[in-house]
């Protein structure tokens, strides 16, 4: 069994490229979240089927699979990545992590994707607006890399 060691919270914008990022950084011996995985049919590779009624429940899903996780101690590094557009989302996942003893890292991810799930741009506009940045976390230029 493994010491875990960190939380790594990882935001931005729909097409910003967190996804991208998540899984150029995830070692063996990680686990990475994020909501966009609850509306992934079948496991990786089946089709994306958003339910905007299933949001809240997408993130609950997310949220409890990174606790889980942090209980059984099995890995050293874990990764969720989300939107964070605000800091009391951010907050939740810190205050998770401060209670099992981790220390975490807040990346905001910036770079030139589009939205592989068809966000519209009204959207992305308003979570642009609402938008708050976290003390101490490091902005990641993706410059348009593809896994």
């Amino acid at each position: 069994m493994s010491e875990l060691r960190k939380l790594l919270i990882i935001r931005g914008l729909p097409g910003s490229g967190k996804s991208t990022l998540a899984q150029l950084i995830a070692p063996t011996k990680s686990i990475w979240y994020e909501a966009d995985q609850y509306f992934q049919k079948g496991w990786k590779g089946g089709p994306y089927v958003f339910d905007a009624s299933k949001l809240k429940e997408a993130h609950d899903w997310c949220y409890g699979g990174i606790k889980q996780h942090m209980e059984d101690r099995r890995h050293e590094l874990l990764i969720v990545s989300n939107t964070f557009t605000t800091t009391e989302e951010i907050d939740r996942y810190v205050k998770l992590a401060f209670h099992y003893g981790l220390d975490y890292d807040v990346i905001k991810v910036v770079g030139p994707h589009d939205s592989i799930h068809g966000v519209p741009e009204q959207t992305i506009e308003k979570m642009r607006d609402r938008w708050e940045d976290y003390p101490n976390e490091v902005t990641y230029e993706t410059c348009g890399i593809h896994v």
